[in-house]
């Protein structure tokens, strides 16, 4: 027996429920990957919102909540417009929306039978599109290996479903069009982009499941843009309105397995400055904490992880896991103290940061202890000899494009006349300052939990984050710090985060709050120690409105910090006046300076 009751959205609305209600889902739309809409019922009122918790996406993306899903509301709130946003739900079960009749706007009502929920419940990814079915083929017919394909046939291939891009939207002659990609694997291990457009999008986008086997014909070949592709394979199928997609009878895929072609740490330099993608293959020699940066274009906070692996060249790179590999990567962290532990990672590109390190991409899996016998001989010969001498990082002595002769500004220069506009991108430079006043009374240390550096507060033991609601088990101290700086062209106020923070007083953030509480003579001669000292400081500035007055003022803060070295400000000086010497001699005015 469902427990939705009439009169439960009313209650919600006036706010005497306390939680544990019933409700059936009524409408569920998708705003973005992490955000849906939804209406729910009590079979007499209606009540919308958003649905944004990890817990709650999870079960919208594996089927479980859909329209039709009757759901417990255990935990929720409410916004200033009455909206009722879901923080966590248990399904109850599954019933057909039923249309208005009398006083009753559709719904379950209590006291209807509890049915069996969908099949899709099990078995989909998503919510499956009304109408959006794909036929099963009667018999597998003769099809071509995906590397004998080329632009000048007409193919039939049999392939297995490894990863589906999100729907993508774009306009074409003042109509909007959508798009989406695949990525396929064919039983001799080669992988290919599929693209599927406009209708045929529309059409296969939610029928499509990943790790199933389908026969894809009459589609176009065409060679692959490797600025948008990782994959190693030249060329890419489009599906378009001539294409038939259907289900293979025979679903078998113990053939169909990626094989990645492994690029040994040692060679990875020749692939700095390609659009090319690489698979590596090492032993986790260090991890580091979970972090969050935020996208320029659009100040989305991306999750970030860093690890690092060597392999027998004992030479060792850094590769920067993003989003979902970046959770994955986050077992490692207890998984390296009782064992050796070896991790293949896939379609990663190669950058010059640092000289020369790894992103993960979109495309890029991680595979931790794979089962194949070059990973097992690279954890014995580690075992034997590799853990024996220190790596020596790959990037190490290599000139990076970051460390091309950099025009060095002063603090005039960061604050223009005109402020631009919060939405304009931040501007960087490098300057020399001193530090002239650091505020003794500031509050420049807060409590953060260590997953993602978000301020929390303590509750019961516990640490609550009001930024995303969660509650964590551990927390940390770490600095907010603003300083006054200063050169020969003026001063102004610049912010410092914990790092720097931490390199410029010489001591922890916990250790600095307990000297501020405990005793006042030494926090304010920590903070004296150190001012009127010079730092090379790399500088963001953008404009924020202000909390208060909401005008808009620039806000500068450092984003790399380093102690000023005599030796190597004259040698950048020389760099500098060599560089203007060469660009004389070009143009042509003078043969010398």
């Amino acid at each position: 027996m469902y427990n939705v009751k009439k009169g439960t959205v009313a209650s919600v609305k006036k706010g005497d429920v306390p939680g544990g209600f019933a409700l059936q889902v009524r409408k569920l739309t998708r705003v973005d990957e992490k955000k849906y809409r939804h209406e729910c019922t009590d079979g007499v009122d209606s009540i919308g919102g958003l649905m944004v918790s990890e817990p709650v996406l999870n079960l919208i993306h594996c089927g479980a909540v859909q329209e039709g899903s009757v759901i417990r509301v255990k935990e929720f709130r409410k916004d200033g417009e009455g909206k009722l946003n879901m923080v966590s739900v248990e399904v109850l079960g599954f019933e057909s929306i039923k249309s208005s009749q009398g006083n009753s706007k559709g719904g379950v009502v209590q006291g209807q039978e509890n049915r069996e929920a969908p099949k899709s419940w099990k078995d989909d990814k998503t919510p499956e599109r009304r109408g959006s079915t794909i036929q099963v083929a009667s018999a597998t017919p003769f099809v071509t290996p995906l590397e004998a394909l080329n632009p000048y046939g007409d193919w039939k291939v049999k392939v297995k479903v490894s990863m589906k891009t999100d729907m993508k939207s774009f306009t074409q002659n003042g109509q909007s069009c959508s798009l989406f990609s695949a990525e396929v694997v064919d039983e001799n291990g080669t992988q290919a982009e599929v693209t599927f457009w406009k209708e045929q999008a529309d059409k296969y986008y939610d029928a499509l499941k990943v790790d199933k086997v389908y026969i894809l014909s009459k589609f176009s070949v065409k060679p692959a843009n490797k600025r948008f592709s990782s994959l190693a394979f030249h060329y890419a199928l489009h599906i378009d309105k001539r294409s038939v997609v259907e289900e293979c009878a025979d679903q078998d895929t113990s053939k169909m397995k990626e094989q990645l072609e492994i690029t040994k740490i040692g060679d990875l330099q020749r692939y700095l400055g390609r659009q090319v993608p690489v698979s590596v293959m090492g032993v986790v020699v260090s991890t580091g904490k979970t972090g969050t940066v935020k996208r320029k274009k659009d100040d989305l906070e991306l999750v970030r992880r860093d690890i690092s692996i060597m392999d027998k060249s004992f030479k060792s790179v850094t590769l920067t896991c993003w989003d979902k590999l970046a959770e994955a990567a986050a077992k490692l962290e207890d998984m390296v103290i009782d064992d050796d532990v070896v991790v293949a990672v896939s379609a990663c590109r190669v950058t010059d940061f640092n000289g020369l390190s790894l992103n993960s991409t979109k495309r890029s899996f991680l595979t931790i202890s794979p089962d194949t016998e070059e990973a097992k001989e690279l954890k014995t010969w580690y075992r034997s000899e590799g853990y024996l001498q220190k790596p020596k990082p790959i990037g190490e002595g290599l000139r990076t494009t970051r460390q091309t002769v950099q025009k060095r500004k002063q603090l005039k220069d960061i604050q223009p006349k005109i402020v631009p506009s919060p939405d304009a991108k931040a501007q960087y430079g490098v300057v020399n300052a001193t530090i002239i006043h650091i505020n003794p009374d500031q509050a420049m240390v807060y409590l953060a939990n260590t997953e993602n550096n978000k301020k929390v507060v303590e509750q019961g033991g516990n640490y609550f984050c009001e930024t995303d609601g969660k509650t964590y088990y551990l927390a940390e101290y770490r600095y907010v710090m603003t300083m006054k700086v200063a050169d020969c062209t003026g001063e102004t106020w610049i912010t410092v985060f914990n790092d720097q923070a931490k390199e410029i007083l010489g001591v922890s953030a916990k250790e600095m709050f307990e000297m501020k509480n405990s005793d006042q003579q030494r926090y304010r001669a920590a903070l004296s120690r150190a001012q009127w000292k010079p730092y090379l400081l790399r500088t963001a500035s953008k404009s924020r409105p202000d909390l208060k007055t909401q005008e808009v003022k620039m806000r500068h803060s450092v984003a790399a910090l380093h102690s000023f070295d005599v030796h190597k400000e004259c040698n950048t000086l020389l760099q500098q006046i060599a560089h203007l010497k060469k660009r004389t001699v070009k143009g042509g005015r003078k043969k010398s300076v």
